[in-house]
């Protein structure tokens, strides 16, 4: 794709909402404060701005209010700031949240759902401008240039105002979803858990919305959950199991492993051992743990990760006493090998998510129920990065990707939120087990102005 309809299409995804900050002059009246057209990385260009602006009433109270405008509608928050510099020791502020109402019937977008989850967010940016003790130098520096501000510190204050204001930018996505906070209990295994449903995806038109939980979203079981909408009061039917899956329990049983087991695996094995096994198994690393006990504990070791990873991450992993490794070493030549020693503390970032998932292992003093939680959220890493491997390889997959788009992907299918970092570790596991490096369109833009600029 080229460079120039990389950048087309950047802008008029972002041309069909904005978001504005503007203040009550004293010496011209209402004056923009900052929209995206001031941001590198958000560049609209759009000469409705100013006549928005002229048109809002500024009334002298804190409120929340609605205003239409050509072909726009336009959430508000109005609310004053404290300034010395003021008159009346108070500047007037308003936020502004613009959607193109074109945009809207794209994207069959309830207006005023939208507008109503969005009143809070507007309220906690004009709260946070609030505690903003250099906006009122900022205020007076643009009111009056003239004035005592040096240029370095006007732009030290800008670049304070910025980052906050990108913060807000990125929380008011117009398509973000509204949630209904449900209680979901399997019908197979009984386990229960509360997670966020979109309503976006639920029929309010239909007294039932049927909805598929996949397997490891709740437990280790897929099955249907019905939502009826009484009185627009979203409730769970029904629900019912979907496909054979194996139980759980029953593999715990076959493999032989009683709680005796697991409290003995956490008095013995180090929590660094297990950070390193999650991460070899995430990112397809043949590892090979040395030990200085009996060969039968080390075959009990080896049945609790066979169980962890079972139906999941496959790799080979190997438990064995240190002398034995010693008589022929060329056998794991291609191993990560690891001695389970006390070490120092391991503090990389890129180990953040394991040691999580380690530190919640170790912290849960109820040892079966511990394993079980471990087994989930290995599961639950492994269905979220088998889902974006199938999205990111089907044929008629539209390239490059949209980080959002795949975000929402995730949300539809396994009912979850996930941010950008969490998303940036299932990425990298994705391209090192699943063998797929995916690229997204603010990426190949990055590398095309390097390319442009011959770095």
């Amino acid at each position: 794709m080229q460079i120039s309809k990389l950048i087309e299409n950047k802008r008029s995804e972002r041309f069909n909402w904005n978001l504005l900050v503007s203040f009550f002059n004293q010496r011209k009246g209402p004056d923009i404060l900052i929209n995206p057209y001031h941001i590198e990385e958000y560049p609209i260009e759009d000469s409705e701005l100013d006549a928005i602006l002229q048109n809002l009433d500024y009334n002298f109270e804190e409120e929340t209010f609605i205003f239409g405008f050509r072909k726009n509608v336009i959430l508000n928050y109005l609310f004053n700031t404290y300034s010395d510099f003021a008159r009346s020791k108070q500047n007037l502020l308003m936020i502004s949240y613009i959607i193109r109402e074109e945009y809207i019937h794209e994207h069959n977008i309830d207006t005023l759902r939208l507008l109503e989850s969005k009143k809070h967010i507007l309220k906690e940016y004009g709260e946070e401008l609030k505690e903003m003790d250099n906006l009122p130098l900022l205020i007076r520096k643009i009111e009056d240039p003239a004035c005592d501000i040096s240029e370095a510190k006007y732009n030290e204050y800008k670049e304070e105002f910025y980052q906050l204001y990108k913060k807000y930018f990125e929380k008011l996505e117009p398509i973000s979803d509204v949630f209904k906070k449900l209680t979901i209990t399997c019908p197979i295994c009984n386990t229960s858990k509360e997670i966020d449903i979109p309503e976006r995806i639920i029929n309010f038109n239909k007294d039932m919305t049927t909805i598929p939980i996949p397997q490891h979203r709740i437990c280790e079981h897929a099955f249907l959950m019905c939502l009826k909408t009484v009185d627009d009061q979203i409730k769970i039917g029904s629900v019912k199991e979907l496909g054979d899956i194996h139980d759980y329990p029953s593999l715990r049983d076959k493999l032989e492993l009683q709680e005796e087991d697991i409290i003995e695996i956490k008095s013995y094995l180090k929590s660094q051992t297990l950070i390193y096994v999650l991460n070899a198994h995430f990112f397809k690393k043949n590892i090979l743990i040395l030990t200085r006990i009996s060969d039968d504990f080390n075959t009990i070791i080896l049945k609790f990760f066979n169980l962890l990873f079972h139906n999941t991450f496959s790799i080979s992993i190997a438990v064995i006493n240190r002398l034995r490794f010693e008589e022929d070493p060329d056998l794991y030549k291609d191993y990560l090998i690891i001695e389970n020693i006390n070490k120092d503390p391991i503090n990389s970032e890129n180990l953040f998510y394991e040691k999580k998932i380690a530190e919640n292992f170790y912290n849960n003093n109820d040892d079966l129920l511990s394993l079980d939680n471990l087994r989930h959220e290995i599961s639950f890493i492994y269905g979220l990065s088998q889902e974006i491997y199938k999205y990111a390889t089907r044929e008629q997959h539209p390239y490059p990707f949209k980080r959002k788009d795949l975000i929402r992907k995730l949300l539809d299918t396994f009912l979850i939120e996930i941010n950008k970092n969490f998303l940036s570790f299932l990425l990298d596991i994705v391209e090192n087990y699943f063998g797929t490096r995916i690229e997204f369109t603010q990426d190949l833009l990055a590398k095309k102005i390097d390319e442009m600029w011959g770095r």
